[in-house]
């Protein structure tokens, strides 16, 4: 039987499963899932560290980490403002996973260019862009880390 959790850092989200902040969370069980999907979370945190040695503990024996973070970004102006710490890049990233995940099985792809670094900064949405120009790769404008980590 397969089952999913959510956890979130208060209880503002009803659909939350697990309270609390993954930098400091004694209370989930170590080896306890097969995968975590952590989307655009790290950033918003100030000991990430924390955050990615409590998913490594957690994660069961060749579990899956799915990691996004940003890189080129405006910073929130609304709830997340207040706790808006980084931006990562993808070199950044690397090495923060291999303080903890095997070397070997982390996996790192990084997204944009300077069409696209632009448009998100000025708010732009899908209708308004060149699909074309969205394809093009440009790793020195890296507005999106993406990592895949086995434990």
């Amino acid at each position: 039987m397969q089952t999913s959790e959510i956890l979130h850092v208060n209880d503002s989200n009803p659909h939350a499963t697990i309270i609390g902040d993954l930098s400091d969370a004694p209370h989930i069980p170590e080896n306890s899932f097969d995968c975590i999907i952590l989307t655009q979370t790290l950033h918003l945190v100030y000991d990430y560290k924390a955050v990615i040695r409590t998913c490594f503990r957690v994660l069961k024996p060749g579990g899956t980490l799915l990691l996004t973070v940003p890189g080129i970004t405006p910073i929130d102006y609304g709830e997340w403002e207040s706790t808006w710490y980084w931006s990562f890049t993808g070199r950044a990233i690397e090495k923060i996973l291999a303080e903890v995940f095997p070397t070997n099985q982390i996996k790192i792809n990084t997204y944009g260019n300077t069409y696209v670094a632009a448009a998100f900064l000025y708010g732009m949405g899908l209708p308004e862009l060149k699909k074309e120009m969205l394809e093009i790769h440009d790793p020195h404008m890296q507005v999106i880390i993406t990592a895949n980590s086995v434990k």
